[in-house]
């Protein structure tokens, strides 16, 4: 589950760059139009270990931004202005604390569980420890309908919390 609120942490940055794509988790529609899919890909496991409990003391991830535009004249330099903007504001992402979307919060047993207007959640900061890039924004071709498509991947360490 810390993959989906990383995603629900990482869509709320990008969407603010440019809502005019629709973004989506683990998954994206082939057919659709100027939609960015946030690829949460298992990464190796931390170093550190808390005393207390053992359990790991961050998460790292792979995370990749499959970018894809649409049929218009323009569409090819609004996904190559956006993947920019992904790099240059998730490169520049380090020691920053967000607070994850009101759809997921911690139960009692410090578990992550979906929010769903009867439970008593507590709220998940993500604490963004460090953020690599793995590669710089690339064209992989178009897709089957013509429409331009674009990759980059970061590397991304983080810690969970309730507030």
């Amino acid at each position: 589950m810390e993959q989906y609120v990383l995603y629900l942490v990482l869509k709320d940055i990008v969407s603010k760059l440019d809502n005019s794509f629709k973004y989506s988790f683990d998954d994206m529609d082939s057919n659709e139009g100027n939609v960015v899919g946030i690829y949460v890909r298992g990464g190796e496991p931390s170093q550190y270990r808390t005393l207390e409990k053992g359990v790991y003391y961050n998460v790292n991830n792979r995370v990749q931004f499959l970018i894809q535009g649409d049929l218009s004249n323009d569409s090819l330099m609004n996904c190559l202005k956006l993947g920019t903007k992904i790099k240059k504001t998730l490169s520049t992402t380090s020691n920053v604390y967000y607070t994850a979307s009101s759809k997921v919060g911690l139960n009692v047993d410090g578990d992550i569980e979906l929010q769903d207007g009867t439970k008593s959640l507590t709220d998940i900061t993500v604490i963004m420890c460090k953020v690599d890039m793995i590669g710089d924004l690339v064209p992989i071709g178009k897709n089957e309908q013509g429409k331009p498509r674009y990759s980059i991947n970061f590397k991304i360490q983080y810690e969970l919390g309730g507030n």
